[in-house]
This record gives C-alpha cells, sequence and structure tokens, in this order.
C-alpha cells in the first residue's frame, strides 16, 4: 500500500499507509543515509549528493492538501537548517 512518486523537479513524495510516525522518521533517515553514503562518481567525480526530508501525518491535517502543505513546510525547515536531516515536527 505505500507508495513513492515524484512529486516535483528533485522532489519525491513517500506515502507510507499503516505506519507510525517513528517509524517514518527511521526509514527516512536511513533513506537520507544511504543516498550520502552511496559512491556518486560514476556520474560526476567527486560530486556529493544528500537528501533532507519533511515528515508529516494524517492527525496533522484535515486535508492531503494541508498534509502535504506540513510535510513541505518541513522540507524547507530542513534545507534552511543546513540540509541532509529529517525534519518530523
Amino acid at each position: 500500500m505505500d507508495t513513492v512518486a515524484r512529486y516535483g523537479g528533485e522532489e519525491f513524495c513517500l506515502v507510507l499507509v499503516e505506519t507510525r510516525k517513528d517509524e517514518a522518521s527511521a526509514l527516512c533517515d536511513r533513506l537520507r543515509a544511504m543516498v550520502q553514503a552511496h559512491d556518486w562518481s560514476a556520474i560526476r567525480p567527486e560530486v556529493a549528493v544528500t537528501l533532507s526530508a519533511g515528515l508529516a501525518t494524517l492527525d496533522e491535517a484535515d486535508t492531503p492538501e494541508e498534509l502535504l502543505g506540513i510535510a513541505d513546510a518541513r522540507l524547507y525547515t530542513a534545507k534552511h537548517a543546513g540540509r541532509n536531516r529529517v525534519c518530523a515536527g
């Protein structure tokens, strides 16, 4: 039931059905660490790729649009806090 979709140029959305917030946060942090640790040199030597994530849960919003807005705001909080991190609120 989980879904991954490209949301924008370099933004993706993970819909993790039946996943608790702490589990989702841990998953996002594992993904973040895997992206950071990956050897990207085949694409471009010495390139560094990181992942920032914003996390929101159904109990925080009344509509899908509001849920996405919360996650997006947290994504930008993570980016402004130095990038390469997960912001869960």
